[in-house]
């Protein structure tokens, strides 16, 4: 009997440890809000999103919650830690991260579910254009490193498969015109790619870091100039597991550099 309580204890152990170290997948499609303590009474100060690949550092606490029994996690915070350019930690509920992904499927996704995907990332098109969609509601359109470009609002509707913003653009001298109405019409969501069509073009959007060199600018030199959240924003896209057959990609276009291994590393991101 005691040798058997050893053993369990023993396999119990390494679980832990197995969960205490490495990198889970985020499974909650509203995404997983970030503690700062392991307790839902602590602060929110952050939130990984469905799919995104997190590092873990520690195990927390068993606890109970939407009737799932697991452990609070703590896990390195990516965007936090570049900004600090140090090691940001925080919590979140173990009970929705997992060791591995389901194919990714939009089957019942909602109005929400919709606006969360739009939100995650700012997105490219063409190369140079750009659309932001905020999670306030707040939508903008511009051209890469150009003043040009619109500010407005948006709603999207996952049963019509629209898209619709309204407006207003700059011109070249700087004076804002009226409001117009844009509809969107949805071909197509993956996980990487979102297709729209609109006015019969086809417009093929892209995570804004894969579409555009210069996002990399800052993870080379660190340099944190790179926040507004156009290009911060942009970096969510490192986190997914689809995102390494691009910096496979670009590794042989460009040779990264040590502050580039040395972010990447910061941010939770373990390049072989």
């Amino acid at each position: 009997m005691k040798k058997y309580c050893f053993v369990l204890a023993v396999f119990l152990a390494a679980a832990c440890a197995c969960f205490a170290q490495g990198y889970k997948y985020v499974e909650a499609s509203s995404g997983l809000r970030v503690r700062d303590n392991a307790s839902l009474n602590a602060n929110k100060i952050g939130v990984v999103y469905d799919r995104m690949k997190v590092k873990v550092v520690e195990l927390g606490p068993k606890v109970t919650i939407d009737g799932i029994s697991s452990n609070w996690v703590k896990i390195v915070m990516p965007l936090e830690s570049f900004k600090k350019k140090t090691s940001v930690t925080g919590w979140v509920f173990g009970g929705y991260l997992t060791d591995k992904l389901k194919p990714f499927s939009t089957a019942g996704w909602t109005d929400s579910d919709l606006t969360i995907y739009l939100t995650r990332f700012a997105w490219i098109y063409n190369g140079f254009r750009f659309m932001n969609f905020g999670a306030n509601g707040k939508y903008e359109f511009g051209l890469m490193e150009s003043s040009l470009g619109g500010d407005g609002s948006f709603s999207a509707s996952m049963k019509d498969k629209k898209i619709i913003a309204k407006v207003s653009y700059s011109d070249d001298s700087g004076e804002w015109v009226d409001v117009k109405t844009e509809v969107y019409e949805i071909d197509s969501i993956l996980e990487d790619k979102l297709c729209l069509k609109y006015k019969g073009e086809m417009l093929e959007l892209y995570p804004a870091i894969f579409s555009h060199d210069y996002f990399y600018c800052s993870l080379y030199t660190s340099n944190t100039s790179c926040e507004p959240s156009l290009y911060l924003k942009g970096y969510n896209a490192l986190f997914y597991e689809w995102s390494r057959k691009y910096i496979d990609a670009l590794s042989n276009k460009m040779e990264f550099n040590d502050v580039f291994y040395k972010n990447m590393k910061l941010m939770g991101i373990d390049l072989e």
